[in-house]
């Protein structure tokens, strides 16, 4: 994909769709703001960067002719996206501690399934400008995760001023248990 402006709209669009990685930004910010949830876009950012590069080098040839490995790698995700709504649900932080961590966050984004789109499908990495692009796709990262944060933290804004503070991390919970059944559904569907 290497005409500008319909890359930059794709990546924009792709990671402006709501995801595990996007839910757990938005419930960071939902619980600790814009600034305090910085990091946790940071991780996102150096998560995706490594996993497409890692993705569309040396696991793509593996996967690509595995299954098996490929179903393998679904249900890890599952687990883990159980593990981490678990840990978010169960969490006894103080109501303006986020219960999620820069390593929660990376760890997310490098099972992301959009990742894979972005290695094999949307990057032109036999482009000349395939630099170019990996910046700009660092910076599509960026843009979006900010978007989400945001969003997270004026609906924890409005949670805090009617007294449902206590929703934010119950609605962070449920997504990953949304996504991880989605992926699951997708991987008995093949």
């Amino acid at each position: 994909m290497e005409h500008p402006v319909l890359f930059a709209t794709t990546v924009l669009g792709l990671l402006s769709t709501p995801g595990p990685s996007n839910s757990l930004l938005a419930t960071a910010g939902a619980s600790v703001g814009i600034r305090k949830a910085w990091s946790l876009i940071a991780a996102e950012v150096v998560a995706y960067l490594l996993t497409v590069l890692v993705l569309h080098f040396i696991l793509g040839p593996v996967l690509a002719g595995s299954p098996k490995a490929a179903w393998l790698v679904k249900l890890g995700v599952t687990v883990y996206l159980l593990w981490l709504a678990f840990k978010i649900a169960t969490s006894r932080d103080a109501p303006d501690t986020a219960p999620l961590t820069e390593w929660d966050v990376f760890i997310t984004t490098m099972l992301n399934p959009k990742a894979i789109i972005f290695a094999f499908i949307i990057i032109p990495f036999d482009s000349p400008m395939s630099l170019g692009y990996v910046v700009a796709f660092g910076v599509s990262i960026i843009l979006a995760g900010t978007a989400w944060v945001t969003c997270g933290a004026a609906c924890g804004r409005v949670a805090k001023l009617t007294g449902r503070s206590r929703l934010i991390p119950r609605i962070g919970a449920t997504a990953m248990v949304v996504f991880a059944l989605l992926i699951q559904i997708a991987s008995l569907q093949k």
